[in-house]
């Protein structure tokens, strides 16, 4: 395959067979909506390098200008960043229409779910995080930030059986935080 995106812990690639869909695509009478979306891949991608120091209350002329131009993209990784950054913004509206763009493109992407979950945490939708959460944890039972956010999402909405769950994969993956989790779970 071809490398996608990654963090250093895991990576996500375009599977090969998918290679014959993009010659198919590569001929010349696509050649303007090629470069109009290689523009709009470049605006997106200068704009969220602007935006990174801006924590918070971005323009509202900044925020236009990163929603068109990431949506024009149609790039999933630039889906996932624009989903972070409106995030990050607290314009969870934003996040989720990117990062559940970015999951039109690949239901099983890794890093689009963790976000989309996080998103969910932040802006306290937990009956829409735990779907999302329970199908990250089919792909990365060990990861201990999905792991803590499904204690948490549990216990929040006082589901055993999902507590049981995470409870069962921390005692595997992290045996050393089943205690606390544990507490937090009989006090919930």
């Amino acid at each position: 395959g071809i490398l996608a995106a990654g963090d250093g812990d895991m990576s996500e690639i375009i599977p090969i067979s998918h290679l014959g869909a993009l010659i198919k695509n590569s001929k010349t009478d696509h050649a303007e909506a090629f470069f109009a979306q290689g523009k709009a891949i470049r605006d997106c991608a200068d704009l969220l390098y602007d935006a990174g120091p801006v924590a918070r209350d971005p323009a509202p002329d900044l925020v236009a200008a990163l929603k068109a131009s990431c949506l024009a993209s149609g790039n999933k990784m630039l889906f996932d960043q624009a989903g972070q950054k409106f995030g990050q913004w607290w314009m969870f509206a934003q996040s989720e229409m990117f990062l559940r763009k970015s999951l039109a493109l690949d239901p099983d992407s890794p890093n689009s779910l963790m976000s989309l979950a996080v998103t969910y945490h932040l802006n306290r939708e937990m009956e829409k995080e735990k779907p999302i959460l329970a199908r990250y944890l089919d792909i990365d039972p060990q990861s201990s930030q999905a792991l803590r956010l499904a204690v948490q999402v549990a216990g929040v909405l006082k589901d055993r059986e999902f507590a049981d769950r995470a409870l069962a994969l921390m005692a595997v993956h992290n045996p050393a935080a089943v205690p606390m989790a544990q507490s937090f779970i009989d006090s919930a």
